[in-house]
């Protein structure tokens, strides 16, 4: 994922991806991306229980997270 909010947690991205009905994937774990300064670059990477878990959250595409 990329273009994440530079202030988002673990907690706040895995809850974004179950929060509607349809894509209610279970995200497991969260890997955000570091900058060189050792900050959040606003990208990162999801974990998902199983294949279909990561092809619904895919229905989230180009979707906002707090604005972003």
């Amino acid at each position: 994922m990329y273009g994440l909010p530079f202030r988002s947690t673990e907690y706040q991205v895995a809850k974004w991806f179950q929060d509607t009905e349809e894509t209610g994937a279970d995200c497991v774990d969260i890997s955000f991306h570091l900058n060189r300064q050792g900050r959040k670059s606003g990208d990162a990477t999801a974990y998902f229980t199983s294949e279909d878990d990561a092809k619904k959250a895919m229905a989230k595409d180009k979707q906002d997270m707090n604005g972003r």
